[in-house]
């Protein structure tokens, strides 16, 4: 029976957001405050709960309200418009870099956190509620490039991090809240930033903007010509992802609304990027129109705030240094002008050619070292002239660019209401197996259940360790506890793949009927048919520091295919299916809640798809759990089931390519070992022993859960419930 399958999915069906009262009492707390810097630290700071997906609808709402949709694009005007556009930023980026090496390096600065949190949106692009479309698998191929493969050190963000490096600007990873404050990041880039990372925590319900703000960001170029760097996709992959999305739309079935939601998300986010061009220009103008009072005044503010008690007596005009104030111009004003009448800056004699202050900020002194050297050359150009002029202190009163196009985005974003897209109610009890499988699988339209979720998770996990004393006497996986070092995971590892999973191997002798080899299969599908989910959202912008990330990020591009739908592990399950006769809705679909073809065993696909949505909270156990996983594929359990498929004819590719790339030698079950080792090594070096022991006994714990839904008869005997056997993968 052959098999031709492609997904043409554009966009998912539309359905109201839930949340909980709470937390849009909490949205309303911050729509009316309406701090940027707030907005943005609850977006970074938060990557799980229901309040920043219920923060991050209201912003999407807000971008997206800039243009409506009746607008109507053709793609040769579109086109001419993107062209226009990257012609407009690639002017805009070569004044910019000529200006000169100081104010460029202030120029660059501010455009750094969008230059480091770019290709952010596609994330979580790739998940259960959009995997296999064919449109899903080229965006997750580019995110897998521009992430380097898996090789942190080679992805988009490090490679930036390195050329600002080279140009002398020392950027902080952007996954730390206060990074906006360390790089004097303007409400308008904020805002940009906070537009980007809206979309990123819900690309399934918005799949078409997603895909039209990725082609226009990399389509244009703009950060990778103030860089002056390679692009990190080419023409040909934007032109690819266009005439993609295009031939989708004329398949789908809401292709030709979908096509325009596209169109208009790439407009209105290049209408973002020249806002930001034309902003740095301005920018520019404004540092090179400065005086030398405004450069002091600029350093004073950098470091004003740590002025304390230890500066108390130090005066200036009968007044502490701890006590003056430069929180605006007229404050900075006052304390340059008694700076420059004090004792501190009168010469010392004509042979040192200098002052108290200036021999206090060289080597030796008791200020050195809080000035860098620029700043220290800018001090010392301006007391010049104020021993050489009599003068008024005179500060330049600019506007802060882009300060009147911030303030329509906040006027808009407090206004913007969403309440018609939403249904408030507080879930006090997990609904049943198959209608939480829909809302775990949809979960961006259920976030009122994240909590409860989590709880049920660690609730699991927790029943799981019961396996620590007891999980040598499982039939594959051996779950007993053991203190970690590499030398020690390595031997466990070595000893359940020979004595569990290789050595028991044997011809089957009697193969099961057709109709039992049926049931098996179905019995196995539902976990397969959510291949790779546990590890969907490793590798995050906000998130990837660690060797484990990028190593996490690449098994689970590997599950999905790297891009290639024919080879996608859910692609691969549903030929199998198909080879079977059986043919389901997507899991996605309401519909799938009522099928009948796959029995009622929920629990382990429920376990999995729950903890994949806290890659924070659950970060080690998840490095267990994939480890556990993924040695599964190895050995006796594939190869029998293999010959038993091809007894009746049924079609073994999905056995046989977990067989091959879960292999033990350089495959995701050796792939698996080695990152947790990666993630041991790169521990903090002052972390504790027992503090080590503890991340290990958590990624134990992983592990555990893992074999918690596997071997039956150890968890009945380890719980006092009984529990229908499942067999998994």
């Amino acid at each position: 029976m052959s098999f031709s399958f492609t997904d043409y999915t554009t966009s998912l069906p539309d359905e109201k957001f839930h949340f909980s009262p709470a937390a849009h009492a909490a949205l309303i707390a911050l729509r009316n405050s309406t701090d940027v810097n707030e907005l943005y630290n609850n977006l970074v700071g938060d990557l799980e709960s229901e309040t920043q997906q219920l923060l991050a609808l209201q912003l999407i709402q807000t971008f997206l309200a800039a243009q409506p949709l009746s607008s109507h694009w053709e793609r040769a005007a579109f086109e001419a418009y993107i062209n226009g556009a990257k012609a407009t930023l690639a002017q805009s980026a070569a004044r910019l870099l000529r200006s000169d090496e100081q104010d460029k390096n202030i120029l660059l600065k501010q455009r750094a956190l969008l230059s480091m949190l770019a290709g952010c949106w596609l994330d979580r692009v790739s998940q259960p509620a959009t995997e296999p479309a064919a449109v899903v698998n080229l965006l997750n191929a580019h995110n897998f490039m521009v992430k380097g493969f898996g090789e942190l050190d080679h992805g988009q963000q490090q490679q930036r991090q390195r050329r600002f490096a080279a140009l002398g600007i020392t950027i902080p990873f952007c996954g730390v809240p206060s990074v906006p404050v360390q790089l004097q990041s303007t409400e308008l880039t904020l805002w940009q930033a906070l537009f980007w990372l809206a979309f990123s925590r819900l690309p399934a319900s918005y799949l078409p903007e997603i895909a039209g703000i990725h082609f226009a960001y990399y389509s244009l170029g703009f950060d990778d010509a103030l860089l002056e760097m390679p692009p990190s996709l080419t023409c040909g992959e934007c032109v690819t992802l266009l005439e993609g999305w295009i031939s989708a739309c004329h398949n789908s079935v809401n292709g030709q609304e979908d096509l325009q939601r596209f169109y208009r998300a790439a407009s209105l986010a290049t209408e973002l990027e020249l806002s930001h061009a034309s902003m740095l220009l301005t920018q520019q103008e404004q540092l090179a129109a400065r005086t030398l009072d405004d450069r002091m005044a600029e350093v004073m503010v950098r470091h004003f705030p740590f002025a304390g008690k230890q500066h108390q007596l130090i005066m200036l005009e009968k007044k502490a240094l701890s006590q003056w104030s430069v929180d605006d111009v007229a404050e900075m004003t006052a304390f340059l002008t008694a700076f420059k009448r004090s004792p501190y800056l009168r010469q010392t004699n004509e042979k040192s050619k200098g002052c108290r202050f200036m021999h206090a900020i060289r080597f030796g002194g008791a200020m050195f070292g809080i000035f860098n050297q620029r700043e220290a050359e800018i001090i010392a150009g301006w007391i010049a002239d104020a021993q050489q002029h009599e003068r008024e202190i005179t500060l330049s009163q600019f506007q802060e660019p882009g300060d009147a196009q911030a303030a329509v985005w906040c006027e808009h974003f407090r206004c913007a209401r969403i309440e018609s897209l939403l249904i408030l109610e507080t879930v006090p009890l997990l609904p049943e197996a198959r209608t939480l499988f829909y809302r775990l699988v949809n979960i961006e339209h259920y976030a009122n259940h994240l909590n409860a979720l989590k709880q049920r998770t660690m609730d699991t996990l927790q029943q799981a360790q019961a396996l620590f004393a007891c999980g040598q006497r499982g039939r594959y996986t051996d779950a007993s506890e053991f203190d970690y070092s590499p030398e020690a995971l390595r031997a466990r590892m070595d000893e359940i793949y020979w004595q569990k999973l290789v050595n028991p191997l044997e011809r089957l002798a009697t193969l099961p009927d057709r109709e039992s080899v049926i049931f098996n299969q179905k019995l196995m599908a539902l976990g397969s048919m959510i291949d790779g989910a546990w590890a969907h959202r490793f590798g995050s912008v906000l998130r990837s520091q660690s060797r484990s990330d990028g190593m996490m990020l690449a098994i689970y591009a590997d599950e999905m295919g790297r891009g290639d739908v024919e080879k996608n592990h859910i692609t691969l399950i549903l030929r199998v299916l198909h080879s079977m006769g059986i043919t389901l809705p997507h899991i996605r679909d309401p519909e799938f809640c009522h099928q009948q073809e796959l029995p009622d065993i929920y629990d382990f696909s429920l376990h999995q798809l729950g903890m994949s949505l806290f890659p924070d909270s659950f970060y080690e156990e998840l490095l267990g759990y994939n480890l556990g996983i993924e040695m599964l594929g190895l050995g006796e359990m594939r190869t029998h089931e293999i010959q038993k498929l091809r007894r009746y004819g049924f079609d073994t590719v999905y056995e046989e390519a977990h067989l091959t790339i879960d292999n033990f030698s350089a495959g995701h079950a050796r792939q698996s070992v080695d990152l947790i080792i990666a993630y041991m090594e790169d521990l903090p070096p002052n972390m504790t022993p027992d503090e080590r022991q503890q991340r290990w006994r958590r990624i134990w714990r992983g592990y555990a859960s893992f074999s918690w839904f596997l071997e039956t008869d150890l968890k009945n005997g380890a719980s006092a419930t009984e529990t229908y056997s499942e067999v998994l993968i």
